[in-house]
């Protein structure tokens, strides 16, 4: 009966053996995951966040480039209509180029409508530009300068607003993104202390069964001296 209940109490011993490291394979997948997740986390506030903050600052500068152009075609008298035709189309492609590219990021719903907006009056600015331009050939400057004063400044004022609009989203979406990766390293954190507790568990199991082997062996020896 000794040796029934002993192998019984083994058993059970190995259940709860079997069933701590499942918890620990269980907690280890899930550490996994969160370290995943924390490295996509950080990786989407570099590739969403904080790239298409510096490509909001170039295209700012393109925008105000193009507003220079524009002055100095009206305001001086040394500036070729053809040339600053040039330059503006050569500034317009590398605007093309950083929407293109924002445009391939993650957008929230509040952004991918601040962009449409965005190329919206954008697509206005350059048509006024080009009107004026065309003024400017055409020997009609004071005419021109007059559209850019009451239509070309205001359009242009108002796309520089709505790429400070942008801006603040871009603020305010990586400022979640770091909230999130705060809670997923909690999370790895917390997982990972119940792996090294569950260890300390097994350690002591694994103890108690060589203190209790050994003293089964000098009982059953004592005995057999009887």
């Amino acid at each position: 009966m000794r040796w029934t209940f002993f192998i019984q109490q083994k058993l059970k011993v190995a259940a709860l053996l079997a069933c701590i490291m499942a918890l620990i394979v269980i907690t280890n997948l899930l550490g996994r995951k969160s370290v995943g997740d924390f490295s996509r986390s950080f990786s989407a506030i570099y590739n969403d966040r904080l790239v298409p903050a510096t490509d909001i600052f170039h295209l700012t500068e393109n925008l105000y480039h193009k507003r220079f152009l524009i002055e100095d075609l009206l305001f001086s008298e040394n500036t070729d209509a053809h040339t600053v035709a040039g330059k503006l189309d050569e500034h317009n492609r590398h605007i093309a180029t950083l929407v293109t590219k924002y445009e391939k990021t993650y957008l929230v719903d509040r952004e991918s409508q601040s962009l449409d907006r965005f190329k919206r009056l954008l697509g206005n600015y350059s048509q006024l530009e080009q009107a004026i331009i065309r003024l400017s050939r055409d020997n009609y400057k004071e005419a021109g300068a007059n559209l850019y004063k009451t239509e070309g400044k205001p359009a242009h004022q108002q796309i520089i607003k709505q790429l400070a609009e942008l801006t603040d989203i871009q603020a305010l979406v990586g400022n979640e993104l770091i909230k999130d990766s705060a809670g997923i390293a909690a999370t790895a954190n917390l997982l990972f202390f119940i792996q090294i507790v569950l260890a300390m568990v097994i350690g002591a199991i694994i103890m108690a069964l060589v203190l209790s082997s050994k003293i089964t062996g000098k009982v059953q020896h004592d005995y057999n001296l009887n």
